[in-house]
């Protein structure tokens, strides 16, 4: 049909019926979501305008109400000759909307493909016949998150795991006081409004006893832990299975295990897992190797931790801090509960600089403000002692469980506010596999992983909110805290950088240079220099340094030196007014002109 008047006036199109072939397209099908659908293809005829029209009608089944969602398997074909955009890409769930054919990608779209999916329902309608919600032991949203904002990138994630057909464990892993229970729960209340087809209950498990109140500033009392160990895990899970205290009694681990998997079948769940990072490294690993021997297309773990070690990139959504957007309509939303009066709205970025974006600390600011200081002044204080307490509840228990050369180079980072991996080595001054070692260990917990600016050499920072605590802390941190300090200084010295933008830029590739030259590793300095020259092209600082490079490799290429050294003092770097420098080669002296 054409479309005469934009949904209200068609007209029939002829087509040739004869050149459609369903059964090139159920193996097209096939081929591109990896299973089969039976579509079927008829004709019919129909009186339109007075005429008698042949009309094709191609059926493509609903899915069953117990069936798994589709996903496509390979890359469709291009819109068109010559473009790079596909009509449809591998992982995508497709469906349709109204009168369209569409990709996946809000909660709601989730919702909707979990649901029965009536089209009076995607359509805005009121179907009358909506599903009670999931029985559930939730908390009191009070004690978790009285106002949820933002985070519908986290939100969206989980709804695409329940889609995944072979992996039924997620982990929410970040700092403290970024939000990671509130996301849970946040997910936790639209999966039972939802009440996804094959679920009947959500069970909600913590380890966490006390919570800390950015705007109260100290910690009030949850309604105890579920679980304290990884036995004590099972215990709990085993109650909501319907399972006595003498089915359990005298069970060895692997037979708990086996039992309750064989009894939550019976109740097709959810399982949120709380806060396992309350608990020892080793009772942490086993609940969730727990978590994955249990698991099943019929009941679903979702762990929440501050600890990042063991899990894959695939299973495992980093909860970073609030967008910039996101945490404007919190911090909004906070001046409005509050009604704090005369709040500037020019601070918010500054707020979100400060705290990271994490919602606890936002909340600890606020309190400041509330109190009386100008915001000023509360974003100030709050960086010496009055905020000290929130920080210790988002990043101190962390940094007590490091281990001393992991304390040490934490605090090396700190000072350095961005380094590459040689670098921090250099300064460590310990063998490269112990720092590996030392660097999974901070992944886990701090390390942030900054851009790279060639391939094969990492580079890390910490967040704000870290480095306050440890700039605290540092003689708690190293022993030697004033001599790394000043090891980090003349390994930074003469390179200037500014605090943001292409300088800091600048000065991050020249000192990552120099560091590898010191490894002897020219090939990768020249790398650095020529991949941000690449960016910044005909910089002098970086030009000076390329030349620096070329004349002391082994062998030195002078010529190349000289040209670079020229070129420098042309784009205004600051070569030597003499036009010479004098480089030692050797037991020799030689002068390098860089101007005839």
């Amino acid at each position: 049909m054409q479309e005469l008047v934009k949904d209200q006036v068609f007209s029939p199109v002829d087509i040739d019926l004869d050149a459609f072939n369903i059964s090139a397209l159920r193996d097209k099908i096939k081929h591109y979501s990896g299973v089969e659908i039976d579509c079927t293809f008829s004709r019919v005829e129909k009186f339109f305008d007075g005429k008698c029209y042949v009309f094709g009608l191609l059926l493509v089944p609903k899915r069953a109400v117990d069936g798994e969602l589709v996903k496509i398997v390979r890359d469709g074909p291009l819109k068109r000759v010559g473009g790079t955009a596909r009509i449809f890409s591998s992982e995508d769930v497709l469906m349709r909307s109204l009168d369209q054919c569409m990709r996946a990608e809000k909660p709601e779209d989730y919702k909707f493909l979990f649901s029965p999916r009536k089209f009076s329902d995607r359509a805005g309608g009121q179907s009358g016949n909506h599903a009670k919600f999931l029985d559930h032991n939730l908390p009191d949203k009070q004690l978790i998150c009285p106002k949820f904002v933002g985070r519908k990138e986290e939100i969206t994630l989980l709804w695409q795991w329940m889609a995944e057909p072979f992996d039924y464990t997620r982990v929410l892993a970040g700092d403290g006081g970024k939000g990671k229970t509130s996301i849970a729960y946040q997910f936790c209340e639209e999966f039972s409004r939802s009440a996804p087809q094959g679920f009947e209950k959500i069970i909600w498990l913590t380890a966490k006893e006390k919570q800390f109140s950015g705007i109260a500033n100290e910690y009030y009392d949850l309604n105890g832990a579920d679980f304290s160990n990884a036995q004590d895990f099972l215990l709990s899970l085993a109650e909501h299975c319907a399972l006595l205290e003498s089915d359990v009694d005298g069970l060895s681990v692997n037979g708990l295990k086996s039992l309750i998997k064989q009894s939550i079948a019976f109740f097709p769940s959810l399982v949120v897992v709380d806060n396992i990072d309350a608990l020892d490294d080793d009772d942490q690993k086993k609940i969730v190797d727990c978590c994955r021997h249990l698991a099943s297309d019929k009941v679903r773990y979702l762990i929440t931790t501050r600890k990042k070690f063991s899990y894959s990139s695939e299973s495992c959504i980093d909860v970073s801090g609030m967008n910039a957007d996101e945490h404007k309509e919190y911090v909004l939303s906070l001046v409005e509960k509050y009604r704090i009066k005369d709040f500037k709205q020019g601070f918010i970025n500054k707020i979100h600089e400060v705290s990271d974006g994490s919602p606890l600390l936002t909340q600890s600011i606020i309190r400041l403000h509330r109190s009386g200081l100008s915001l000023d002044k509360a974003i100030s204080e709050w960086r010496g002692e009055l905020g000290e307490d929130a920080r210790n509840a988002a990043v101190r228990r962390e940094i007590d469980s490091l281990t001393p050369e992991a304390k040490r180079a934490l605090l090396a980072v700190t000072y350095f506010g961005s380094c590459s991996f040689t670098e921090l080595r250099q300064v460590l001054a310990v063998p490269k596999i112990k720092l590996m070692d030392v660097v999974e260990e901070l992944k886990a917990l701090f390390l942030v992983d900054e851009p790279r600016i060639v391939q094969g050499e990492d580079r890390f920072s910490v967040s704000s909110t870290t480095s306050l605590l440890v700039g605290e802390i540092r003689k708690e941190m190293a022993g030697d805290h004033q001599a790394l300090l000043n090891e980090v200084r003349r390994h930074r010295s003469s390179v200037k950088e500014g605090k943001r933008g292409n300088r800091h830029r600048v000065g991050m590739a020249i000192s990552q240079a120099r560091a590898l030259k010191l490894e002897g590793d020219f090939s990768r300095a020249f790398e650095t220099i020529d991949n941000e020259l690449s960016r910044q092209k005909q910089h002098p600082d970086l030009i000076l340094t390329k030349g620096w490079l070329y004349l002391e490799s082994v062998p030195p290429n002078y010529e190349e030196a000289r040209k670079c050294f020229r070129i420098s003092h042309s784009k205004g770097g600051k070569a030597q007014k003499s036009f010479y420098m004098t480089v030692g080669i050797g037991p020799k002296k030689e002068r390098c002109i860089l101007k005839e």
